[in-house]
C-alpha cells in the first residue's frame, strides 16, 4: 500500500481512540493545513516555472520566425528590383535604339510608386570616353534635353552619365547628367558589376536627389550593359565591351519602411551597411525609442555582392499577450491559500464528518495534482519511510530502473540504490534530528537489471503525521559520465601523444593559443606558459618557401584544412622540420571557432629525402650524360627507363620503348641487327659474366657490347649496359689497312732499289745505262725517304697533339711567301700567281707546320696538273660558324676529282690517280688535315673532274691589320 492508499483508506478504516497516532493526525484538518499550503505553493512554483520555460521557448521561436520573415521579405524585394534592372537591360539589348519615351513607357508599366515604394526610379547610365564627351552632350541637348550636361566637370578618362531616369520628377531631374563613377562608393559597385557581369549593390551614400527636406541614407543597384555581340567571357573583355548600366536609386527609410510595413509592431529592425553595427553605417531603424525585450538576432545578408547587417529586437510587448503567466502563480497561490484557510476553518469549527469529508476531498485533489506533476517530471522521484521502504515511485523513476511502479512500491530502496540501506536511514535518524531542515545530494550507483549505472540523488525529509518521510530526486547521469570519461581519455591521449598539438582561438585577434600538449613542449623547447594566451606561429624557420606561407594564410582566411611541411625554429635556436596538419573546428552553427594544429618531427626524414634526392640527381645526371647506353627493367620485366645515349645509338624514341616487355624490346632491337651476324638472346634473370656483342646495321653500322646487371637486393631490377665499340673496331681496321698499305708503299721503292742494285752488281752496263739505273735508284730512294718522313711527321703530330707547336701571330702573306720560297718546282711548265688583297688578316699559327701544310696543297696542285698551267694562290675572309676566318685558297686547272674521290682525300696512302704515274706517298692531305685540326681550322675542297680543284685552308683571324 502506497501513500495514496493510506490517505484514501483513513476515513473508512478509522475507529475510536485505539487508532494509531498517524491515523489520528489525519483526522485533524489543522495538522494538514500547513503541509497542504507548502505543497500547493511547491506545485504552483513548479508548474509556473515549467509554463514560463515553455512560453519563453515559444516566444523565442515566434521571434525567430519573424526574423526569418523579415530577412526573406528584404531578399525578395531586392530580387524583384534586380529583375527590373535585368529586364531594362534586356530592353536595351533587344532594341536598336531606345528613346526617352520608350524608357518612360517601360518604367510607367512597372508602377513603381504603387508596387515598389522606396525606389526613386529606374535609370540608364552610359559610358562616355573623354574624347566623345562634347559630342555626347550636344546629341542629348539636340534630341530632348536642352540643358543636359555631364557633371561634376573635372577631367577624367571616361564618364558615366545618367541619361534616363524615370519617373522624371523634380527630385530625379536633379540627377540627370550626374557622373556616378566620380564618387568612390558608387564607382566600386559599378566596377564590381562590370567585372562580374551581374547585379551589384553599392554601399551607403547620400543620393543627389536629396533636397532641402530630411535627408535619408541611400544606396544604388547596378546591372551592367554590354555592347551587343562583343565577347564578355573574361573581366578584361567585359571591361572593353561595357556600354553602361541600368540602375535604381533607393531611399533607405522609404524602401525598408514599405518592406517592413507588416512587421513594425512585431520586430524592431535596424539595418546597417556592411559588416558590423555602428551609427555611421545605419541605413534604417524603426526603433523610435521603443522599449525592447532581451530577444535579439543579428543576420548578415549578402545581396548583389554586398553585405547588410540586420539587427532585430523584440518589442517589450512582444510577449505581453501571455497574461496567463501571471494568472497561474496567482491562482495557484490563491488556491493554496484558500485550501489552507478552509482546512484551518474546518479544524476550528469542529471535527464534523462534513468538514473531514471536505478536507479529504481537498487532499485528494491536491494529491492528484501532485501525482500528475510527479508523473510528468523528467527526473525520477521516490518517497520512502524512515526504514527505507519505497512508498511512491513516479513514472520517470520506474523507467530509469526498468521496473514497474507497482513492483517498486514496498521494496527496500537498497534494491534500487544499494547505498540507501536500512543502516543509512537509521544513521540519518540518529545524526539529524527529525525537526531540523535536512538536505542531501550525492552521486551514487543505481542497479538496473543487475547492472550498475551512475545516478545523482538529491534527498530531502519532511514529516507526515509525525513520521519522517524521505523524498529522493534522481537523475540518470550515464551519458554525462561517459562523456566525461571520453573527455578524460581524449585529454590523456593528447598528453601521451608523440605528435605535438596546438589549439588556437580564431574568434580572438591574433589567434591566441589556448592549449598545447606535452609533445609540443618537447618538440619546440617552449613551456606551455610561454605560448598559451599569446600569438604563436610555427613558420619561424628560414627555409620555408613563400608559397607555403601563402597557402597557410589562404587556408585560414577561407576556413579550410591544410597540410604542409615547415621549418620550425625551436626556443634553443635549433631548426627542425615538422609535418603539419591543421583543421578548423566549427560550432553548431557552422562557424569556425578554433584551429587544431597537429605536427611531428620529420627532420630525419627530410634530411634522408634530401640526400636521396641529391643522390638521385647525381645518378640521373650520370645516366643522362653518359656516352654509353642504359636501359632498365623492373621486377616484372617491363622497360622503365632509357637514357639519351641509347636512343642516339638506335634512333628509337622513348615513347616507343617505355612499357615494353623484355622480349618485345629484344625483338625490336634485333630488327636493327646485321642479319649476317649472330644475335644473342636477352636474359634478365641473371647478370652476364661476359659482355655480348651486337652487330647493328640500322640506323648505321655499329658494333655494341651489351652487359646485364641484376640488383643484388631490394626490388629485382635489371640494368642493361650498351657500349659502342664501333670506333675501336674502325681503329683496328684502319690500323690493319694502314700497315698493309704502308708495307706495300715501302716495298715498291725498295724493290726497285734492290732490283737495280743487283743488276749493277751482277752485270756490266755501259755508262748511259748505269746512269739511268742510278737515277732510278736515287728517285726511288727519295720516294722512300719522303714516305718515311711523312709517316714520322704524321705520327709525331698525332702523338704530341700539338704540344710542340710554337704559335705566333703572323700575317697570311708571310706564310704564303715562306711557302713559295721553300717550294721546289717540278718543272718549268707550272707558274704561281698571287692574288693578294691590299689588306690581309693576321692569324695565330705554328710557322713551320703551316708552311708544310700549304706547301703540300700547292705541290698537289702541281702534281695533278700534268699538262702544266697556272696555279692561283689568293687570300679571302668569311664568317664561318659565327667566327671570322681567313682563307688561303689554292686554285688549279688540273684533272680534278669525283665526289667519291673527295670523300677519301684525307685517307692515308690514298691517291686520286691510281695509275702510279703521279708521284707521291698519299700522306700529304692526311698531314694537312692533322695540322689544320690542331690549329682549330677547316679545309674546304671544291673539285670537278677535268675542271680542276680549289682547296681553301680556313684559320681564325687574329688581326686584320695590313701587312
Amino acid at each position: 500500500m502506497n501513500l495514496r492508499d493510506h490517505v484514501r483508506a483513513e476515513p473508512a478504516g478509522a475507529s475510536g481512540g485505539d487508532a494509531p497516532p498517524f491515523v489520528r493526525a489525519l483526522r485533524d484538518p489543522s495538522a494538514l493545513a500547513w503541509p497542504a499550503l507548502a505543497l500547493g505553493m511547491l506545485v504552483t512554483l513548479v508548474i509556473t516555472f515549467l509554463l514560463w520555460d515553455r512560453l519563453a521557448q515559444a516566444t523565442a521561436q515566434r521571434f525567430d520566425s519573424e526574423v526569418e520573415k523579415v530577412v526573406a521579405q528584404i531578399s525578395r524585394r531586392m530580387e524583384a528590383h534586380e529583375n527590373i534592372l535585368r529586364a531594362a537591360a534586356g530592353l536595351m539589348q533587344a532594341s536598336d535604339e531606345v528613346t526617352r519615351a520608350d524608357w518612360y513607357s517601360y518604367v510607367n508599366e512597372l508602377g513603381l510608386e504603387r508596387n515598389f515604394p522606396g525606389v526613386l526610379g529606374v535609370g540608364l547610365s552610359l559610358r562616355i570616353p573623354a574624347a566623345q564627351l562634347a559630342a555626347h552632350e550636344e546629341t542629348i541637348r539636340l534630341n530632348d534635353m536642352p540643358t543636359y550636361a555631364v557633371w561634376p566637370k573635372h577631367a577624367r578618362d571616361e564618364y558615366h552619365s545618367i541619361v534616363f531616369l524615370e519617373p522624371l520628377n523634380e527630385r530625379n531631374f536633379r540627377a540627370i547628367g550626374y557622373d556616378m563613377y566620380s564618387e568612390p562608393v558608387r564607382a566600386e559597385a559599378m566596377r564590381r558589376a562590370r567585372d562580374s557581369g551581374n547585379v551589384a549593390l553599392s554601399g551607403r551614400v547620400t543620393l543627389v536627389q536629396e533636397g532641402k527636406g530630411p535627408v535619408q541614407p541611400g544606396f544604388l543597384l547596378y546591372y551592367p550593359l554590354y555592347v551587343r555581340d562583343e565577347p564578355t567571357d573574361t573581366p578584361a573583355e567585359r571591361g572593353r565591351a561595357l556600354l553602361g548600366y541600368t540602375y535604381s536609386p533607393f531611399r533607405a527609410h522609404d524602401l525598408f519602411g514599405d518592406i517592413l510595413l507588416g512587421f513594425a509592431d512585431k520586430v524592431v529592425v535596424m539595418i546597417h551597411d556592411g559588416r558590423g553595427v555602428s551609427t555611421d553605417t545605419l541605413l534604417y531603424s524603426n526603433a523610435d525609442g521603443k522599449p525592447v525585450s532581451s530577444l535579439e538576432a543579428v543576420r548578415e545578408i549578402e545581396l548583389a555582392g554586398h553585405e547588410w547587417t540586420v539587427r532585430m529586437c523584440a518589442p517589450a510587448a512582444f510577449s505581453a499577450d501571455h497574461f496567463v503567466l501571471w494568472l497561474v502563480p496567482l491562482m495557484g497561490a490563491g488556491l493554496s491559500a484558500l485550501l489552507f484557510y478552509l482546512l484551518r476553518l474546518l479544524a476550528a469549527t469542529a471535527r464534523a464528518n462534513r468538514s473531514a469529508h471536505a478536507m479529504t476531498q481537498a487532499l485528494t485533489i491536491s494529491e492528484s495534482r501532485l501525482v500528475a506533476l510527479l508523473d510528468t517530471a523528467a527526473d525520477g522521484i521516490v518517497t520512502t519511510d524512515e526504514s527505507g521502504m519505497v512508498l511512491t515511485v513516479n513514472r520517470s523513476a520506474a523507467e530509469m530502473f526498468e521496473i514497474g511502479i507497482d513492483a517498486a512500491i514496498g521494496l527496500p530502496l537498497a534494491r534500487l540504490l544499494p547505498m540507501f540501506d536500512a543502516a543509512w536511514f537509521a544513521g540519518q535518524a540518529d545524526t539529524q534530528p527529525i525537526g531540523l531542515r535536512w538536505r542531501f545530494r550525492k552521486d551514487v550507483q543505481g542497479v538496473r537489471r543487475s547492472r550498475r549505472f551512475p545516478v545523482t540523488v538529491s534527498a530531502g525529509r519532511f514529516n507526515l503525521h509525525a513520521r519522517p518521510v524521505y523524498s529522493l530526486l534522481m537523475r540518470d547521469i550515464s551519458e554525462q559520465v561517459e562523456a566525461q570519461t571520453r573527455m578524460r581519455l581524449h585529454e590523456r591521449a593528447l598528453e601521451s601523444s608523440s605528435e605535438a598539438v596546438i589549439i588556437r582561438d580564431v574568434q580572438r585577434g591574433g589567434y591566441p593559443v589556448v592549449y598545447v600538449n606535452a609533445a609540443f613542449e618537447r618538440l619546440t623547447a617552449r613551456a606551455a606558459d610561454e605560448v598559451i594566451g599569446r600569438t604563436f606561429t610555427l613558420a619561424s624557420g628560414e627555409q620555408n618557401p613563400e608559397h607555403v606561407l601563402d597557402e597557410m594564410r589562404w587556408a585560414i582566411a577561407h576556413q579550410k584544412p591544410f597540410s604542409t611541411t615547415l621549418d620550425v625554429r625551436r626556443a634553443d635556436g635549433r631548426s627542425i622540420w615538422v609535418a603539419l596538419s591543421s583543421s578548423p573546428v566549427r560550432d553548431n552553427e557552422g562557424r569556425v571557432t578554433h584551429y587544431v594544429d597537429v605536427f611531428g618531427d620529420v627532420t630525419e626524414r627530410i634530411e634522408f629525402e634530401r640526400k636521396l634526392i641529391r643522390r638521385t640527381n647525381r645518378l640521373h645526371t650520370v645516366f643522362s650524360l653518359s656516352p654509353d647506353g642504359f636501359v632498365t627493367f623492373d621486377e616484372s620485366g617491363t622497360l622503365t627507363n632509357v637514357n639519351p645515349a641509347f636512343l642516339c645509338m638506335t634512333e628509337l624514341t622513348q615513347t616507343d620503348l617505355l612499357g615494353l616487355s623484355a622480349a618485345v624490346f629484344d625483338g625490336r632491337l634485333a630488327r636493327l641487327a646485321d642479319p649476317d651476324k649472330p644475335w644473342p638472346g636477352l636474359v634478365l634473370d641473371q647478370s652476364s659474366a661476359e659482355p655480348q656483342r651486337l652487330w647493328l646495321r640500322l640506323p648505321e653500322p655499329r658494333v655494341l657490347e651489351r652487359s646485364a646487371r641484376v640488383a643484388p637486393e631490394g626490388r629485382s631490377e635489371t640494368v642493361l649496359y650498351f657500349r659502342d665499340i664501333t670506333q675501336q673496331f674502325e681503329v683496328d681496321r684502319m690500323k690493319s689497312e694502314f700497315l698493309s698499305t704502308a708495307a706495300h708503299e715501302l716495298r715498291t721503292p725498295l724493290a726497285s732499289i734492290l732490283g737495280f742494285a743487283e743488276l749493277l752488281i751482277n752485270r756490266e752496263y755501259d755508262e748511259p745505262a748505269r746512269r739511268r739505273m742510278h737515277t732510278i735508284i736515287h728517285r726511288q730512294s727519295r720516294v722512300l725517304v719522303n714516305l718515311i718522313n711523312d709517316l714520322l711527321d704524321l705520327a709525331r703530330i698525332e702523338a704530341r697533339a700539338g704540344q710542340d707547336f710554337r704559335f705566333e701571330d703572323l700575317s697570311v702573306k708571310a706564310i704564303i711567301s715562306a711557302t713559295l720560297d721553300t717550294l721546289t718546282m717540278p718543272d718549268d711548265s707550272h707558274t704561281v700567281r698571287l692574288d693578294m688583297p691590299p689588306a690581309v688578316p693576321r692569324i695565330r699559327v705554328d710557322h713551320a707546320k703551316m708552311v708544310r701544310a700549304l706547301g703540300n696543297v700547292i705541290t698537289n696542285a702541281f702534281k695533278y696538273s700534268p699538262g702544266g698551267g697556272e696555279v692561283v694562290v689568293t687570300v679571302c675572309e668569311a664568317l664561318r660558324n659565327s667566327r671570322l676566318m681567313a682563307g688561303m685558297r689554292v686554285i688549279d686547272r688540273g684533272i680534278g676529282m669525283t665526289p667519291d674521290q673527295q670523300a677519301r682525300i684525307f685517307e692515308r696512302f690514298y691517291r686520286a690517280d691510281p695509275s702510279g704515274n703521279i708521284p707521291g706517298t698519299g700522306l700529304g692531305m692526311s698531314l694537312v688535315k692533322e695540322i689544320m685540326d690542331l690549329h682549330g681550322g677547316e679545309i674546304e675542297i671544291a673539285s670537278a673532274p677535268g675542271v680542276g680543284t680549289t682547296v681553301t685552308l680556313w684559320l681564325p683571324v687574329m688581326d686584320t691589320a695590313t701587312t
